[in-house]
């Protein structure tokens, strides 16, 4: 059995649920859904205000945290896993691929009826399969993602749907200016740059004016913050710690979600608008994320949660032992080198070194390497129960990886 095929079984006995959602998260030990046992060290609720909505503790009101966390990053795994299959699709013509991709259809639709309930085309956190009021952008990016490249082998019926679905995504967060809730940030202004990505293929299905006027004002009020986790506040014009300035280093936190998503922006903004007069910024912050993700990559296919960037040899390394924040390890260099293939249209001269850290990732991990975290160092007791999961959002970008690495050999 090919490596692939292993890793699409998996997949397909594990982490679809019977509509075709994929699962954010599995049980390490036994690949079956995750359990309140898991959690036996975290915090108990009875020690929470019961009004308390928080990121870190896991904790929604009226959900269980085995609800949460098999489907918190949901909209991502399931539309990063649609992409992969339609290449595949595309690449073999497998029978097989097409129904998968179908069912991924359905998955997001799905998720898309649960959250049209509160607002036309809200992308609920699928948390318990059940309506919450709690979405992301990074979930609304990988969504419309999946259902754009469905839309190459969809039917006239399902391409209708589309066009109407991903204008509808993007204009809750216009209508809502760009401000809502995340947790325990109650009407939180996202950062900008988050949008005009999804204002460009908003616009590229709908042709409505407003979002290619949103797109451009947001650019020309943003452009010298392009690439925008370079560039987000705990980066730019942010004070560095005094370990920071002691070690004379630059911390480099969780870029396997910083490097994935500004590719992701800055492609789909090339693709709309190949001559804009921004490409050479956005070509450029590309090869920035590149550059920076490609240091927390490690020989044995994972990565660095956190990475320290030293200052005086342009090297980046592991935190160092006296580090004073947590970091582990984790499966999501998948998302770092799928970043990297991405953007190699963007940065050809960089085709040898993202090829061979692609290589050796789809080489190295096995479907039972897709941690979310491993190897945990100097994180809380409450926080170990991450260390018990598998990620679809791993497995997913691994799927994904491995055809665009077929695609350079065409």
């Amino acid at each position: 059995m090919s490596k692939q095929k292993k890793f699409i079984d998996f997949m397909a006995k594990h982490f679809f649920d019977k509509d075709g959602v994929v699962y954010s998260g599995l049980n390490r030990y036994t690949f079956g859904l995750i359990t309140e046992e898991l959690f036996e060290d975290a915090t108990p609720y009875s020690e929470l205000p019961a009004d308390k909505i928080s990121v870190w503790d896991g904790y929604v009101p009226g959900f269980l945290r085995s609800e949460l966390w098999t489907y918190e990053n949901s909209g991502m795994a399931t539309g990063a896993t649609m992409v992969a299959t339609v290449m595949e699709y595309k690449r073999t013509g497998s029978p097989e691929a097409l129904n998968r991709a179908k069912k991924l259809f359905n998955g997001l639709k799905t998720i898309e009826d649960c959250g049209r309930h509160f607002y036309d085309g809200f992308v609920t956190k699928y948390y318990g399969g059940r309506f919450t009021y709690q979405t992301s952008n990074d979930q609304c990016l990988y969504h419309i993602y999946g259902l754009d490249a469905y839309y190459e082998i969809a039917s006239d019926e399902e391409k209708a749907y589309i066009e109407k679905q991903i204008p509808s995504i993007v204009r809750f967060w216009v209508d809502h200016n760009y401000t809502y809730s995340f947790f325990q940030w109650e009407n939180m202004k996202w950062p900008p740059l988050r949008f005009p990505a999804l204002l460009a293929i908003a616009w590229y299905y709908s042709k409505e004016e407003l979002f290619k006027s949103e797109c451009e004002r947001i650019l020309a009020e943003n452009v010298d913050c392009i690439p925008e986790f370079n560039c987000i506040d705990r980066y730019r014009n942010r004070r560095f710690t005094d370990y920071e300035e002691e070690k004379n280093i630059r911390y480099l936190h969780h870029m396997a979600d910083s490097v994935t998503m500004d590719i992701m922006n800055l492609c789909l903004l090339l693709r709309v608008f190949p001559d804009h007069e921004y490409a050479p910024i956005w070509k450029k912050g590309i090869k920035t994320m590149w550059d920076q993700g490609k240091g927390v990559l490690l020989p044995d296919g994972k990565y660095l949660t956190l990475g320290f960037y030293q200052m005086d040899s342009g090297k980046t390394v592991e935190p160092y032992d006296d580090c004073p924040l947590p970091w582990a390890k984790s499966a999501w260099g998948t998302m770092v080198v799928c970043g990297g293939l991405m953007g190699l249209k963007y940065m050809p001269e960089c085709r040898d070194e993202v090829v061979a850290a692609a290589q050796n990732v789809i080489d190295k991990l096995e479907p039972e390497d897709m941690t979310y975290i491993e190897d945990l160092r100097a994180y809380p007791d409450k926080w170990k129960h991450k260390e018990r999961f598998l990620s679809g959002d791993a497995i997913a970008n691994y799927l994904w990886s491995y055809e665009l690495l077929e695609a350079l050999k065409n």
